[in-house]
């Protein structure tokens, strides 16, 4: 039965498209599917997976361990994974040296070592060296680390998406990249610990205004459970530059994703230097590295980026990002109950974007949702994002 699922999924993602919610619901589905057959004992025939197949199952597989599940522990330790691509049995490795030390086995080390000295080596395997470094320094590993670091690419691990000039800011703002988009604006902390804010643009190149004619703002937050950096797996969300691509056909997860549809998050797909992306920036910004972290994230192989809230209840109040739950790499919005204020921001921000396409409020239309994001860091302030820390930079 497993095998015809998996099947199944490999005829539908060879005709989705990229930005396809179908598509994106598929990987989710298939990434349940393999958390659950690793909980049950349940294994999959390896040579049949196909390249997605093996990192959505390698995705679960790290998860399970980071969430103690004894079956992924057992299955990490005793799985035969040998025809899984490289990179995928190089995560494994790198799970073990997360999780229990073990270092990886000399066979694996042999053929990332080979792969590094090609001319032309993957560069997901660069970004994945570079990316858990520590790990690998750590445990001596310096052969594979030198191999990598021949690369020019590898310090673009290093990079962060923080824009210190004004001048840069203003000319984001000004830049009108699709005229069949909402665009917005978010605008965080450097910690990614303090709630980020939201700017829009219709689709007419106008800033949206609130009901009393200032500008209309909306709180986010961009920020990693686990604190990792967004280069890693459960990491920051990515600054940079993403689509907005409608939303999952369905609510179906209100626990993890809220009562509300979510949002989906797409990058732009590779081009040689970047061109397509830099199609999307104002000329100021195409020498600039602030937009880098997304354009790694997607090179070193993460996914899954959605818009939504939650139904989990923040029980810190203390915490500088309350009330807002974090998340594993997500953008997400206030939901529930707090100090008897009913938050649900994620039907604000559908409607908003709705009415910015020049779409009726209402459920038929989410799906008719496109926009595009921008997020930048703006500093390293130890406080949430006020429409003033825009004001005072000439943005507004």
């Amino acid at each position: 039965m497993k095998l015809i699922v998996v099947f199944f999924c490999l005829f539908n993602f060879a005709y989705a498209s990229p930005f396809s919610s179908k598509r994106q619901l598929q990987r989710e589905l298939l990434y349940e599917e393999f958390r659950n057959s690793i909980l049950t004992g349940e294994t999959y025939k390896s040579y049949f997976m196909t390249k997605e197949h093996q990192s959505l199952y390698v995705d679960a597989l790290w998860d399970l361990v980071e969430e103690s599940s004894s079956e992924a522990f057992g299955l990490l330790k005793v799985g035969v994974f040998e025809h899984f691509e490289l990179e995928e049995k190089f995560r494994l490795g790198l799970i073990r040296l997360k999780t229990n030390g073990k270092n990886l086995p000399k066979k694996l080390i042999q053929e990332v070592e080979g792969a590094l000295k090609l001319t032309d080596p993957s560069l997901r395997l660069i970004y994945l060296v570079a990316s858990y470094e520590e790990e690998l320094r750590n445990e001596k590993l310096i052969s594979i680390i030198e191999a990598a670091q021949a690369f020019p690419a590898y310090i673009n691990v290093s990079y962060h998406g923080l824009v210190e000039e004004n001048q840069l800011l203003k000319d984001l703002i000004s830049h009108q990249a699709d005229s069949e988009r909402a665009t917005i604006y978010m605008f965080c902390r450097q910690t990614r610990l303090y709630p980020c804010l939201m700017i829009m643009k219709n689709k007419s190149g106008e800033i949206i205004q609130d009901e009393t004619g200032k500008t209309w703002t909306h709180t986010a937050l961009a920020s990693s459970a686990k604190s990792l950096p967004s280069h890693q797996r459960n990491g920051q969300t990515p600054a940079g530059v993403w689509y907005i691509n409608s939303v999952m056909p369905v609510a179906d997860e209100p626990m993890s994703f809220g009562k509300f549809r979510r949002l989906i998050l797409d990058f732009e797909t590779t081009s040689p230097d970047e061109e397509s992306l830099k199609k999307l920036l104002p000329l100021s910004s195409h020498t600039q590295t602030w937009w880098m972290p997304n354009v790694v994230a997607r090179d070193v192989g993460r996914n899954e980026f959605r818009i939504h809230g939650t139904g989990k209840i923040n029980t810190d109040p203390l915490s500088p990002f309350y009330p807002f739950m974090r998340t594993s790499g997500c953008i997400a919005q206030r939901e529930n109950t707090y100090d008897k204020v009913e938050y649900k921001d994620q039907r604000i921000l559908l409607d908003k974007l709705m009415e910015s396409l020049d779409l009726d409020k209402k459920y038929q239309n989410e799906t008719e949702i496109k926009a595009l994001l921008y997020l930048v860091e703006i500093d390293n302030a130890e406080r949430s994002v006020e429409i003033e820390d825009l004001i005072s930079r000439g943005i507004l």
